[in-house]
């Protein structure tokens, strides 16, 4: 495959699915697949531009995770690296780039508005799932998610908001005393984050979104091209039909994001 294949296969993707009819793109990505198909020969920074690109192009505003899981120690919104791969580090290197303050959960995002991706993601809550986090202001916009590479079965984080709404008993709210900066400025310490118990025998509530995804795709929320067996997929959802349909999955079935039924609390 080529680099124009791959831009061309994107740009058809995102408009037949929608994408392009939103405000805001929510961007979970896998890019192993596509790295193997476009070879060693293709640079990762144009891999990535046509990604964001014709995004951006088309007036959306990109949301990506950045987590650094900084649970102690300092973490530096402009510089702390993520740990989740090589297209959130190039992201956060990216001009115009916003990133929230959370020490393990961060997000960040680039549009063509500054002002939006800074609205979106800076100034948040210190909870991570709960109140003025990223997931909350989400939800007041025109949002869709983007699962690139990234097969829905393996969740995203948006179910955590879903589970601190819900209150789910086999999770807590766990406070970290990482001291947060941005640049030489101190913002403060005490940032939580809704985390799964690892006080019950037998449980470890590891997060199994396969149940809930095969509801969503049942209900048609979920709409995809490609093969997720491959890692060629392109899978999308309306974020807010998506977090509704978990709420409401959730209060049927209080153990629809955990594999082993857990009775208690």
């Amino acid at each position: 495959m080529t680099l124009e294949e791959f831009s061309n296969y994107l740009d058809r993707g995102f408009d037949e699915l929608g994408v392009y009819e939103y405000s805001v793109v929510y961007l979970f990505t896998d890019l192993r697949g596509w790295a193997s198909r476009l070879g060693a020969a293709t640079r990762r920074d144009d891999m990535f531009k046509a990604i964001s690109g014709p995004l951006l192009e088309r007036g959306c505003t990109i949301v990506t995770p950045s987590f650094s899981y900084t649970d102690a120690g300092e973490y530096d919104v402009q510089t702390t690296p993520s740990a989740l791969g090589a297209f959130p580090r190039w992201f956060l290197g990216q001009p115009a780039m916003a990133r929230s303050e959370h020490p393990l959960f961060s997000m960040a995002a680039i549009g063509p508005e500054k002002a939006t991706a800074r609205e979106l993601v800076q100034g948040c809550g210190k909870s991570a799932f709960g109140a003025r986090s990223v997931f909350e202001r989400l939800l007041a916009r025109e949002c869709i998610c983007v699962h690139l590479g990234h097969n829905v079965d393996l969740g995203n984080t948006m179910i955590h908001y879903a589970e601190q709404l819900c209150g789910a008993p086999y999770r807590f709210n766990k406070v970290f005393p990482t001291k947060v900066h941005s640049g030489g400025a101190f913002l403060g310490s005490n940032y939580s984050a809704f985390v799964r118990r690892l006080d019950v025998k037998g449980h470890d509530f590891v997060t199994d979104a396969s149940k809930n995804a095969a509801k969503m795709r049942q209900d048609g929320i979920i709409r995809e091209i490609g093969s997720n067996n491959d890692l060629s997929n392109i899978s999308v959802f309306d974020y807010r039909q998506a977090f509704e349909a978990m709420v409401n999955d959730y209060e049927s079935d209080p153990n629809i994001f955990i594999s082993k039924p857990f009775i208690g609390g």
